[in-house]
């Protein structure tokens, strides 16, 4: 849950990742393609940092990016902050959108982190090999908000987005077993 009304997002791991496998690709009723490569020799340096800054008190919130993607984790870490909002830019991380904001993959994380640790946690993921990026910033305003290229993509309630996240999957998307 997010912590601070005016805080940093950081994306910490690979800054790509797939749809093929991911539960975007299942609503869409599609199949086929390479998921997201696990990548044995990086997980464990990503997930000994993310422990490490956890432990040392050093991250406000953390997310990991796997079922829905950066975007669904993004909404989740909303929810339940009181009156949260977040605003993202993707403009760093691709031009294809719907990888980016759905794609799923192995060892990566949102965190939330105040502005004075932004550069102590790069700094550190740059020393350990740790891919980590600004992925944007907390807000009080209740919304989410997805900008890429000058532009909004996205802008929605976080409470709207609360409601259908509570909703059971086939109300949401009727999907065939």
């Amino acid at each position: 849950d997010i912590k601070g009304d005016s805080s940093t997002l950081l994306l910490i791991g690979p800054p790509t990742a797939r749809i093929a496998g991911s539960l975007l690709q299942l609503i869409d009723g599609g199949s086929g393609g390479e998921p997201a490569p696990y990548d044995a020799a990086l997980a464990p340096i990503v997930l000994n940092a993310v422990a490490w800054w956890i432990e040392e008190r050093r991250l406000l919130a953390c997310h990991d990016l796997s079922e829905g993607g950066l975007l669904v984790a993004a909404a989740e870490m909303a929810f339940g902050g009181d009156g949260a909002g977040i605003d993202i830019a993707i403009d760093a991380l691709g031009i294809d959108d719907r990888p980016i904001l759905f794609g799923e993959g192995p060892h990566r994380f949102i965190v939330e982190v105040r502005d004075e640790e932004v550069d102590t946690i790069l700094g550190d993921a740059r020393g350990r090999g740790v891919p980590a990026l600004v992925l944007g910033r907390t807000t009080a305003d209740g919304r989410v908000r997805v900008a890429a290229r000058g532009e909004t993509l996205i802008e929605v309630p976080v409470a709207a987005l609360k409601e259908r996240w509570k909703a059971p999957l086939e109300e949401v998307w009727p999907v065939m077993a």
